[in-house]
């Protein structure tokens, strides 16, 4: 499919308007506009036939799991306390 066609259309979207304003100033700098990165997007999406990027859900890490998981284990008395500051790792997490 050419990306050069005679016919256009237009796109209305409504978006955050911080949003948009952070993302037109980084587009600027690469020396495009928002119609550029728009296009470039739609162009990506037939050559993917999907989105061009991978989107989750905002997951906690490996590390900031085995970090709950040690607190819950603190909290339940399987390991033992050793605030050492931290404010008294925040007075004892909360108790």
């Amino acid at each position: 499919m050419s990306t050069n066609t005679a016919k256009s259309e237009t796109l209305q979207v409504r978006i955050n308007k911080e949003t948009k304003k952070q993302a037109e100033s980084i587009l600027k700098e690469m020396g495009l506009s928002t119609r550029d990165a728009i296009n470039i997007y739609f162009a990506q999406i037939i050559n993917t036939n999907g989105i061009p990027f991978i989107i989750r859900a905002k997951t906690p890490n490996k590390t900031t799991l085995e970090a709950f998981q040690e607190i819950e284990e603190i909290k339940s008395g399987k390991l033992p306390r050793n605030p050492q500051t931290l404010d008294g790792f925040i007075k004892e997490m909360g108790e």
